[in-house]
């Protein structure tokens, strides 16, 4: 380290020791410097201070210069003592053991940290001579930033070892913790010179300008060519940047990803990708497409259906990414032979899903007309009643004719006219196939002019329709008279009654026949209920076997069932039980007397006479300073039940307070022994006694050494200590 620096460092931080850079201090700093932070109370030469050869011992809760005891006890040991000192290589100077008493924990608190920066604690360690080992745990933030245990087996008076233990600042401030452990109660492990090193090394990252943006690009085209990347870095040490690009090519659609790591000198490193979707969103190409086909009519029409089909329609299709395409084909039905066109969509798929169709047409062209195989036939009818029938019938099989057609299906169609016609009638019968080719027949319908009388007898069990009624029916030449007479039959109906005792028989009921004239007759039952009669009778008795209800099923006049119902209500004995209080305890007790009720049952009444006790209150009446109003007072009252009723009170005497407090000052005018007399909260006398010691003033002695004669001599600098007292350094270069 360079003298002069050392030199300003020691003018500004006097109350702490400057120490060489220990050996166990990582000098890799990257892009920064290693420095030593102000530890005051690190060497442990501040005051107070042991007298030559003895020791100090601090306990919990207690103080000394910036370190607080947390538990246990710690010894301040001169640097003489028991020559312990004599193994440091910095030369014998005050120094601690965490074992005073009993083994001890020690903190301090670490102010002024930077963030992300690391801290080394470097410290020198040996062991009590009395003991042949001992621990020591170094914490810092209460062990969540640091936590190491190490074990101590070198006697102070021989050699002194050198440890450093790192952490990184994760706030602005913290505490330092050592806690010794092991060894014998009072000989653990000795301390000194505690040092404090900061590297604040480079923690930002490269910064990579213009990142690179995510891409798509369509399956074929060329990739977009890899950018060359600016990267910059706070830190002069060269920038090292990593490309590498995974590509996983598939048929439809993949991630290309391009990824650059750039790493500065002190190891940061920050990370860009960029991500090219590379995607097949073309239909394939018809090349030729699917075109329409015509064929004339023939038996083999459906096997050049599906030959056309088999060939895609005599197309082709290709995918500008080389995927293989799939045909389908869509069809609502196959040609039947008609003169009618198919239409057929073709569909080509990718394998990427990507489509597209086209709709052509399958026709099939018939000029033949069909061929009449059998003529029409004429047909005569003379007067049938059903002549309609048979006229409708000879029309519907097209009057007997028969045609065919090798392509499609005929429909046939006549010009006969509505109705049945008179006479002579010619009628033309036409076959027209598919395709409007079409072939006639032609035969007629004769029916000659005739008179026919028709008589109907029959019966009626409706008035309104009883009578003769006569109809003419004129069916072409032909006339039909029908003489219908309808003769009346009535209705009849019979009453019937009956009795019965069964309610589920009661009741009217209907029976709808008909008699032997076909018409209704009528049965009405009517079955009227005869009711059960039943008769209650009630009495007492104090005989319980005796109590209960008794039925007599009998027969009554009518013949149904007449019930007598007798009950016998028992009655109980009562008791009545009747509650008294006295304070004569000659007067309590239980008392029954027996009596007869209204019924002449048994009758008891039970009094029971409670004893009512005396009682007795206990009152704690507010505290006194003043002894003659304590103590126990006793009242014999009278309560509301006429008993006795005692109240004790009592009344607690407060003594006096009593404080003494120690206080320090630089000034020897202002010690003494002060008492004040004064009254507390509660009203009692309060006695504070302030006991006011004196406080020496601190001389520290400081050697130090220099290359330059010029900063050579002795600089005395007169301070003011932590205590407020005063603190004179006395330098020596």
């Amino acid at each position: 380290m360079n003298p002069r620096y050392v030199l300003i460092l020691f003018v500004v931080f006097g109350n702490f020791h400057l120490f060489a850079q220990p050996a166990c201090v990582n000098d890799n700093c990257c892009c920064g410097n290693i420095v030593q932070v102000p530890f005051p109370g690190g060497n442990f030469e501040d005051p107070p201070t042991p007298v030559p050869g003895g020791r100090i011992t601090f306990y919990a809760g207690d103080t000394y210069s910036t370190w607080s005891i947390d538990g246990g006890s710690i010894d301040l040991l001169d640097a003489a003592y028991n020559g312990w000192g004599a193994g440091n290589p910095n030369g014998a100077s005050n120094f601690i053991d965490l074992n005073g008493d009993t083994p001890g924990t020690i903190s301090a608190n670490l102010d002024g940290l930077t963030i992300g920066c690391t801290y080394t604690i470097a410290l020198w360690y040996a062991k009590n001579a009395g003991t042949s080992s001992a621990n020591c745990t170094i914490k810092v933030e209460g062990g969540a930033w640091l936590n190491q245990t190490w074990t101590a087996t070198n006697n102070g008076a021989v050699e002194w070892l050198e440890k450093c233990y790192s952490f990184v600042a994760q706030a602005t401030s913290t505490d330092l913790q050592l806690v010794g452990s092991g060894g014998a109660a009072n000989r653990g492990v000795l301390l000194d010179d505690i040092t404090i090193w900061q590297c604040c090394s480079d923690t930002e990252e490269p910064v990579i300008e213009a990142p690179p943006s995510p891409l798509q690009s369509e399956c074929g085209d060329p990739l977009p060519p890899v950018p060359t990347l600016d990267v910059s870095d706070n830190c002069p040490l060269p920038v090292m940047t990593d490309f590498t690009e995974n590509n996983n090519p598939s048929p439809c659609s993949y991630t290309i990803i391009r990824e650059w790591l750039a790493t500065d000198g002190c190891g940061n490193t920050t990370a860009v990708s960029q991500i090219i979707e590379v995607e097949d969103t073309q239909a394939p190409v018809f090349n030729p497409p699917p075109s329409d086909y015509a064929t004339i009519c023939s038996d083999g029409f459906l096997g050049e259906f599906y030959d056309w089909i088999a060939a895609n329609g005599y197309g082709d299709a290709s995918d500008l990414c080389d995927s293989p395409v799939s045909w389908e084909v869509n069809y609502s039905f196959a040609p039947d032979g008609s003169c009618t066109s198919t239409p057929v969509i073709f569909i080509v798929t990718d394998i990427c899903g990507n489509s597209d169709n086209i709709t052509v047409y399958f026709t099939i062209e018939d000029y033949d007309a069909p061929q009449i195989i059998t003529p029409a036939q004429n047909l005569t009818v003379n007067c049938d009643p059903n002549a309609e029938a048979l006229f409708s019938e000879w029309l519907a099989d097209n009057g007997g004719a028969e045609a065919e057609d090798p392509c499609s299906e005929i429909v046939w169609d006549n010009n006969a006219p509505s109705g049945v016609p008179s006479g002579l009638t010619f009628v033309t019968f036409t076959a027209t196939d598919g395709c409007s080719n079409a072939v006639s027949t032609t035969a007629y319908f004769f029916q000659p002019a005739t008179i026919t009388k028709v008589f109907i007898d029959s019966t009626t069990c409706n008035p309104n329709l009883a009578g003769s009624d006569t109809v003419q029916t004129t069916q072409g030449n032909c006339l039909t008279i029908t003489i219908t007479t309808l003769a009346l039959i009535p209705n009849d109906t019979l009453l019937l009654f009956d009795n019965t005792c069964d309610p589920n028989l009661a009741g009217v009921f209907t029976q709808n026949l008909i008699n032997q004239g076909g018409c209704d007759s009528i049965v009405v039952t009517t079955l009227n209920l005869v009711l059960v009669d039943s008769t209650l009778l009630f009495s007492h008795t104090c005989d319980i076997a005796q109590a209960g209800v008794f039925t007599q099923n009998l027969v009554g006049y009518s013949g149904c069932d007449s019930v007598v119902v007798s009950t016998l209500n028992w009655v109980a004995p009562d008791t009545l039980l009747l509650f008294q209080t006295t304070c004569d305890i000659a007067q309590a007790g239980i008392f029954n007397q027996n009596l007869l009720n209204q019924f002449g049952c048994d009758s008891i009444v039970i009094t029971t006479v409670n004893l009512l006790n005396s009682d007795t209150t206990l009152v704690t009446a507010a505290p006194t300073c003043d002894s003659a109003t304590s103590g126990i007072f006793i009242q014999n009252l009278v309560n509301s039940n006429g008993c006795d009723s005692i109240v004790v009170t009592t009344v607690n005497l407060i003594p006096g307070f009593s404080t003494q407090v120690s206080a320090t000052t630089c000034d020897p005018v202002l010690t003494g022994v002060f008492v004040q007399n004064l009254t507390a909260q509660n009203g009692c006398d309060s006695v504070v006694t302030t006991t006011v010691s004196l406080i020496q003033g601190i001389a520290t002695q400081v050697s130090a050494t220099t290359c330059d004669p010029a900063l050579t001599g002795v600089f005395v600098q007169n301070l003011t200590a932590q205590n407020g007292c005063d603190s004179v350094v006395t330098t020596t270069v």
